[in-house]
């Protein structure tokens, strides 16, 4: 595995690929809870038939535990700051067809930022095949994993190169255990001194373990 990260201090981009060569268990493609989204999308159903429109909070708590959603490819998704995950909840980045895992450019295009959260669920809480950048308002952090447990973050662009409005922290990790970490890449930037592609405190373990 080669991992690279650097503390970052000056008002250029920091650039962080965490890359490992082994892959994480096949993921069952469908469950009952499965929600598929589709940006513009008229449905209010979320089925593959009739997808909805927008992934919000409201949705996602909605949902409930263990909960996946399906993001069409190919689209924006504003989120509207940040948008909360808890108890198993997944986001996986589709194919138009929801059929494939999206790959390249064609991965969602997440605006705002994520929070995920919960130790309590029977599935891991997956990030797959996406692309999270900063909005109009502005997230400190990307991805920010609160007491969490068994996370993995597969595929995944956190922030943009030479973007003035990256994450300061592209990944914050606190109080969290078995957080696996595959073919990502990170943009961090900020004007102060707590510039980090990926920043790990308070009672966190089992980081980067493959």
């Amino acid at each position: 595995m080669r991992f690279f990260c650097c503390r970052f201090l000056s008002a250029a981009s920091l650039f962080v690929m965490i890359t490992a060569y082994a892959s994480f268990p096949a993921y069952k493609a469908l469950n009952s809870n499965t929600y598929f989204i589709r940006s513009g999308a008229a449905g209010s159903k979320c089925t593959l038939e009739e997808p909805c429109g927008s992934l919000n909070q409201k949705l996602v708590e909605q949902a409930g535990k263990n909960a996946r959603f399906y993001l069409a490819g190919g689209h924006r998704y504003d989120l509207g700051g940040r948008l909360v995950l808890s108890q198993g909840q997944s986001l996986f980045g589709r194919t138009q067809d929801f059929k494939k895992v999206s790959a390249g450019n064609e991965r969602p295009e997440l605006i705002g930022g994520l929070t995920i959260q919960g130790k309590n669920h029977a599935q891991p809480v997956i990030l797959q095949a996406l692309q999270l950048v900063n909005g109009a308002e502005v997230q400190r952090f990307g991805v920010d994993i609160e007491k969490a447990r068994d996370v993995r973050i597969e595929d995944v662009r956190i922030g943009q190169r030479d973007f003035e409005k990256n994450f300061a922290r592209g990944i914050q990790i606190s109080g969290s255990t078995d957080i696996q970490i595959q073919n990502s890449s990170i943009y961090a930037s900020s004007t102060v001194l707590d510039g980090y592609g990926l920043f790990v405190e308070g009672n966190a373990s089992n980081i980067l373990q493959y």
